[in-house]
């Protein structure tokens, strides 16, 4: 069976064991903050997953971790299940589905904006209130800066992209002068 489909299943079985959308954003946290060490600690890894290390002391280990925090979430429950079970490696896969499903619940969705230099917190509220309209849903901002688009922002929600920025409205006139011009000369004989 693919890592996505068992991913999808653990995902989907927390979504259904939580009803209270300040829950669902709390396992979304947990699951995320416990991939984001996971996959970028080598040690941690090691630490979890290394069979010439006993499993008695993987799993001590794993407990201290879960221990820093100390409630009991359904988010912890799922990590806790995905390590007795061996199945940390697809830590990211299943946060990365409770994502999308967590995203479907409460109607919300992440556009990917990209701007030529930073924003002002009120200019990117204005953005996001704008994009919320445009969508019909809550649009989440991943605000990334890129000085290569010389000016304006560029945005992608979904499979929909908004280009605003100064670089392809350059090109547009480039390419509307280009064609004016190969115009003009086809029609004085040239």
């Amino acid at each position: 069976m693919s890592e996505n489909i068992i991913a999808q299943r653990y995902a989907n079985a927390l979504s259904k064991t939580i009803d209270d959308n300040d829950a669902l954003d709390g396992a979304l946290k947990e699951l995320k903050a416990f991939s984001e060490a996971y996959s970028t600690n080598a040690e941690l890894r090691m630490a979890l997953t290394n069979p010439s290390i006993t499993a008695k002391t993987r799993k001590q280990v794993f407990e201290a971790i879960l221990a820093l925090d100390e409630s009991d979430t359904l988010g912890k429950r799922t990590i806790q299940v995905l390590f007795q079970r061996r199945r940390l490696d697809i830590i990211a896969t299943v946060a990365h589905e409770f994502q999308r499903i967590v995203d479907t619940r409460l109607k919300r969705v992440v556009g990917y904006m990209t701007c030529s230099a930073t924003l002002s917190s009120d200019q990117e509220m204005k953005i996001q209130e704008s994009l919320s309209r445009y969508a019909g849903k809550q649009v989440q901002l991943d605000t990334q800066i890129n000085p290569d688009i010389l000016g304006g922002i560029v945005v992608r929600l979904g499979d929909t992209i908004i280009d605003g920025s100064l670089r392809t409205r350059l090109a547009q006139l480039k390419q509307a002068l280009l064609a004016e011009e190969n115009g003009s000369n086809e029609n004085s004989g040239h």
